[in-house]
């Protein structure tokens, strides 16, 4: 026996036809049939190689899981148009997970910046730390690459 989950975890055509239903009837909740759905292609997406590792994978998650769910909500998935709900919201959720590791990734910036600023400022002071700074070069190249991220925008 395997561990390997099934590539087709989400029905597509049966996910297309409930979302059509749901907008059909005008019912204010969408039905379970969507919700878990959505569900599962963020815990899914959740698990990729490209995200798996990131210690904030929770909020990722759940970043992604409140953009398809209000994208369901104000009806932004036209099943008249389109015949892919599945590709639709793994969209959503991916451009949230990418905007989730931009935004921590800018927040490790501040804090690393905010410490190598006080490292100096400590020692221009003449001020003995007791603190070990990381001297593997991985928050200097963190601080520039940011840097010049930032300068390229």
């Amino acid at each position: 026996m395997t561990n390997k989950k099934s590539r087709n975890y989400v029905n597509g055509p049966k996910l297309h036809a409930a979302i059509q239903e749901w907008y059909e009837s005008g019912a204010e909740e969408p039905p379970k049939i969507i919700i878990d759905a959505i569900t599962q292609i963020c815990e899914r997406l959740a698990t990729k190689n490209n995200f798996k590792n990131y210690t904030y994978i929770d909020e990722m998650m759940a970043e992604g899981l409140l953009a398809c769910v209000i994208a369901v909500q104000q009806k932004k998935y036209d099943p008249y148009r389109w015949n892919n709900p599945f590709a639709y919201f793994t969209k959503v959720a991916w451009n949230e997970f990418i905007s989730v590791i931009k935004k921590e990734h800018r927040e490790s910036y501040i804090k690393h910046k905010a410490l190598e600023e006080h490292m100096i400022d400590a020692s221009a002071r003449g001020e003995v730390l007791d603190y070990k700074m990381d001297d593997s070069g991985r928050l200097e190249k963190l601080i520039k690459e940011f840097e010049d991220d930032t300068e390229e925008d």
